[in-house]
């Protein structure tokens, strides 16, 4: 899987030169920007275009990335041949450069568990690039290169500095303590808004790990409607998110979300008042 330091991975399976869009139940988990599908941290598009792979290659750099390196490959290949008859369809692998190794445009081995079975075979001396194929499980094969077939290219989208890649978000921990509206606040100068997260234990892992604070305001409040609690896109906070009883007004003054570090889960509401550290996030 290509390294994602501080950006986004993107799997994307490329029309000519236009995007179709996806069904809007595909797009779903705050994860994917249109059109895009997520799958795992990675998100792909599926198009009706052939190519064969040194040509399916230059076309993904042209667009700023490579062809694919799926870190998961049973699961793009049930979404890939749920939308196309195949029977293959190119990834980022290939011996043409060094014969009989096989490994990954980025230098990763392919792992063995993903081979097809008797594969890499190089029938007939030919086969020597990487495709997923349909009726294969694992689907993994060695294939000639000068086929035309579909192909999924990756790209990377940086987050901006000083933001940082979780997953398919960007998130800015503050170094300065503010109360939930003056956070809220200094998150919307910054071009976000506090952080609405997908993955909010994998949001808690990153924040504790850098922060030395008890809680860390995220954006989710029951200021504008006391009892109903929302994230402040308009989504409910996720039941299985919040701590043991909680949520539980105590005091009747605990109106602002916040994961705090010794409760797991870690969802909790405080006292809005209360200045700590916060997580900003922005759209890409």
């Amino acid at each position: 899987m290509w390294s994602l330091a501080a950006g986004l991975l993107v799997l994307v399976l490329l029309s000519q030169d236009a995007w179709c869009a996806l069904p809007a139940s595909l797009a779903t988990g705050g994860a994917c920007p249109p059109p895009f599908t997520k799958i795992g941290d990675e998100c792909f598009y599926l198009s009706d275009v052939k190519k064969n792979w040194n040509d399916a290659r230059r076309r993904c750099q042209d667009m700023g990335g490579d062809l694919a390196v799926p870190s998961d490959v049973p699961a793009l290949d049930a979404y890939v041949f749920g939308k196309v008859e195949g029977p293959g369809v190119w990834i980022g692998g290939t011996d043409q450069y060094n014969e009989g190794v096989w490994n990954y445009i980025n230098g990763d081995p392919i792992k063995a568990q993903d081979w097809s079975k008797s594969q890499p075979d190089n029938y007939g001396g030919r086969e020597g690039c990487l495709e997923i194929r349909s009726y294969f499980d694992p689907p993994v094969n060695d294939y000639i290169c000068s086929v035309e077939q579909h192909f999924v290219c990756e790209i990377e989208i940086s987050c901006p500095k000083p933001f940082i890649g979780i997953g398919m978000e960007c998130f800015y921990l503050s170094t300065t303590a503010l109360s939930w509206n003056a956070a809220r606040r200094q998150c919307q100068q910054m071009g976000g808004d506090l952080a609405v997260p997908s993955d909010v234990k994998a949001l808690d892992t990153y924040v504790f790990a850098n922060t030395k604070g008890s809680g860390v305001w995220i954006g989710g409040t029951d200021q504008y409607n006391e009892g109903v609690w929302n994230y402040i896109n308009g989504d409910p906070i996720k039941a299985q998110d919040w701590s043991k009883s909680q949520p539980d007004n105590y005091g009747g003054r605990e109106d602002c979300l916040e994961i705090r570090s010794y409760f797991d889960p870690p969802v909790n509401d405080y006292i809005c008042s209360v200045e700590q550290h916060y997580v900003c996030e922005i759209q890409v």
